[in-house]
């Protein structure tokens, strides 16, 4: 689940969306305080985010349900990781 990508000095993280035809919406709880950011993944695209040395707790969804209705279990994302997105806010692997 790890393919580290750099470009100059940034590193990313990169969330494919495994859908043929639902946009998932994918937040991202950072480490660093500066709070929740949301992106929407088109079906069978790729959204690569820099992440630098930071981490995420991640949730997406494809049904419009909310942060507050993530799966219990976290998921922390950080540079180098790759994953699959199915619409189910579960992931392919």
């Amino acid at each position: 689940m790890s393919t580290l990508k750099t470009k100059d000095d940034e590193v990313f993280a990169n969330f494919e969306n495994m859908s043929v035809d639902r946009n998932i919406v994918l937040t991202l709880d950072w480490d660093t305080g500066t709070g929740i950011t949301f992106t929407t993944i088109k079906p069978n695209e790729v959204a690569e985010i820099r992440f630098d040395n930071h981490t995420a707790v991640i949730c997406h969804r494809s049904d419009g349900g909310s942060y507050g209705t993530c799966p219990d279990k976290l998921t922390i994302a950080k540079a180098g990781d790759y994953f699959q997105l199915l619409e189910d806010g579960e992931y392919l692997n």
